[in-house]
């Protein structure tokens, strides 16, 4: 991802090997820490509900969706921000994208688990590998959705950049 989102803002790779190290490890880190507070909010969320009583169950079903979308927000704008090889840019500049990349990411899978539900017969075709193929595709559309939203990140600055060099005002 750190290639790719360098590709997006037209960067070349700056960091040393220990800096560029530290940033992976750190953002796989993220990654990890992002996938345990999902499974915990789809998961472990509804099992409190038992507990509550049977008014918060509608509650907690519903507001566990939109939490899972503001951590991928989160994450994705932490990604943004750090791992293209250029100066950190302000929250404001990750943002716009994070938010288009998230929405696109849950329409995209929920369209296509839709798919895979009622019109796809990777079953018949690969047999026991269709499970690996229908994750990989998946993967693939969520890298596309992660990359559309640095690009229309790395878009908004270059187009803010220009506004300002041409002496009209900036979009601030």
């Amino acid at each position: 991802m750190f290639t790719a989102t360098n590709g997006t803002y037209d960067e070349k790779e700056k960091r040393g090997f220990i800096r560029l190290r530290v940033t992976a490890l750190s953002m796989a880190l993220g990654a990890i820490l992002f996938v345990i507070v999902s499974l915990g909010l789809i998961v472990g969320l509804p099992l409190p509900s038992v507990l509550i009583g049977k008014t918060a169950t509608p509650i907690i079903k519903y507001l566990r969706w939109p939490l899972l979308a503001g951590c991928c927000i989160v994450f994705l704008a932490m990604l943004y921000r750090h791992g293209p090889s250029r100066r950190e840019p302000k929250w404001r500049w990750v943002t716009p994208g994070a938010i288009v990349a998230t929405i696109l990411w849950l329409v995209g899978s929920a369209l296509f688990s839709f798919y895979v539900t009622h019109f796809a017969s990777y079953n018949v075709t690969y047999g026991s590998l269709a499970v690996v193929v229908i994750l990989m595709i998946w993967f693939y559309l969520s890298a596309y959705s992660i990359l559309l939203g640095a690009e229309i990140n790395a878009q908004m600055e270059r187009q803010t950049a220009k506004d300002t060099t041409d002496g009209k005002p900036s979009a601030d």
